[in-house]
């Protein structure tokens, strides 16, 4: 959900129903204030394009690097970014299993699988764990691999690659770093718009629970 007292980081204007989604900085801006509309395919409730300020500072970038030493041009790199993604089964106190979600401070404010990037130096793993402890307060046992998510368009912002790992844990959510709430859901309760590609990742999740078989990929 858009907080209407938020404003439009381009003309710092109060955000109405009028608003779109920067594919850029992953921001909401007034829609009078996207310079491109994106030729993507997104299922996105609002228009999505880039900003006019990324827009402007995407035209101010030199199309090419210069090693600081020698000055020669050296072609640029984008690679995309590794992330993490955790399913935690979780059994609250005389309540039944279900799915941790956290609500997520940051746009899009929609509730979201616990997860983060891959810091420098850090295993796939330990990374899984360290954000489930930062956004839930939750000491996981991670129990195996998931399966990877690697679509382009899965993130608005930017080309990043998830890989989504089973854990279990004991206990109440508590909500940190990013999240601004983390609760326990039964299947039943699961929000049918979560941010990303995460409503598909817990549905193939739970027909795996249900049936066994692995993700497909698209």
């Amino acid at each position: 959900m858009v907080d209407p007292t938020h404003t439009c980081p381009v003309c710092r204007k109060f955000l109405t129903k009028e608003i779109a989604f920067c594919e850029s900085c992953g921001h909401f801006v007034c829609t009078a204030c996207l310079a491109e509309t994106s030729h993507k395919d997104y299922d996105s409730a609002y228009p999505v394009g880039i900003c006019k300020g990324c827009y402007q500072l995407e035209v101010r970038k030199p199309k090419i690097i210069l090693c600081p030493k020698c000055g020669t041009p050296v072609k640029k790199y984008r690679s995309p970014l590794p992330t993490v993604d955790v399913i935690i089964r979780c059994r609250k106190p005389r309540k039944e299993e279900g799915v941790v979600l956290i609500m997520r401070k940051r746009e899009p404010q929609l509730w979201a699988l616990p997860g983060g990037f891959c810091e420098y130096g850090e295993s796939l793993e330990e990374a899984a764990v360290r954000e489930a402890r930062e956004e839930t307060g939750l000491q996981v046992e991670l129990i195996r691999q998931f399966h990877t998510y690697s679509d382009p368009h899965r993130d608005p912002r930017h080309h990043s690659i998830t890989t989504v790992f089973l854990a279990t844990s004991v206990g109440d959510p508590v909500a940190g770093d990013d999240a601004s709430d983390a609760r326990v859901f039964g299947e039943s309760e699961i929000p049918d718009v979560l941010a990303f590609d995460h409503r598909r990742i817990v549905d193939d999740f739970l027909r795996y629970e249900k049936t066994g078989k692995e993700p497909i990929p698209p």
